[in-house]
This record gives structure tokens, C-alpha cells and sequence, in this order.
């Protein structure tokens, strides 16, 4: 039987994946965005190339929007299930995982029954 010993703290198997420098990359962004050239090698770390991508992360607000039923296929169903279910008077649970973004979702999704006269 395997024992644990607690003074060697048991670490997961998993490891950073360090992306490579590109100090010219870098320059050439922090040049055309105004941002240090450490803050724009974080954004060439996480696939932002373009001082316009570099302006929409930076702020969200102004990238202009994509259509959701493109991004989500199955939403104009889950949408005509949900606008039927209560039209019919339909109860109707709302379910996710139990984390930050959740909470977010699970307060939209009631706000929206609720304005339908709905109760969950």
C-alpha cells in the first residue's frame, strides 16, 4: 500500500508551456501600440499578432461583436426549446458547473426565465 509522506509535497504532472521569444515580433508591436515590449510579447504569447487585435483585447468594448448563431450552432435550437417551454408553462431547471463563470451564466439565464413571467 502506497503511503504519502507529507514533507514531499506531490506536485501534478502537468508543465508550462514557455513560448519562444520574439524580441523583434515584440518591438515591432510595442512601435504600432504604444505598450512596453514585455506586455506585448505577453500578447504575442497568448496569439495577438496585430496592434488591431492587441486594441481589442486591451478593449473588449470596441471589437465589434460576432453573430452567436454562427459561433453556437445549436443556439437557435436550445432557443426555440427554451421560448416553448414557456409558452407551454413548462418548468424549466437551469443546471452548470459550479465555478466563477458559472455564476455569471446561472444569474443571465434566471434574469431571462424570470422576465418571461417564468418561474424555475
Amino acid at each position: 500500500m502506497a503511503t504519502s509522506n507529507p514533507a514531499k509535497p506531490h506536485y501534478p504532472q502537468q508543465r508550462w508551456q514557455i513560448h519562444p521569444p520574439q524580441p523583434e515580433v515584440a518591438q515591432a508591436l510595442a512601435k504600432h501600440t504604444g505598450l512596453s515590449p514585455v506586455i506585448a510579447q505577453v500578447m504575442l504569447n497568448r496569439g495577438i499578432t496585430t496592434a488591431e487585435q492587441a486594441s481589442f483585447f486591451l478593449d473588449p468594448d470596441a471589437a465589434p461583436l460576432t453573430d452567436p448563431l454562427v459561433d453556437f450552432p445549436d443556439l437557435q435550437a436550445s432557443v426555440d426549446i427554451l421560448v416553448k417551454a414557456i409558452a407551454d408553462g413548462e418548468k424549466i431547471a437551469i443546471c452548470g458547473d459550479y465555478d466563477a463563470v458559472w455564476h455569471d451564466q446561472h444569474g443571465a439565464l434566471n434574469a431571462g426565465v424570470e422576465i418571461s413571467g417564468r418561474k424555475r
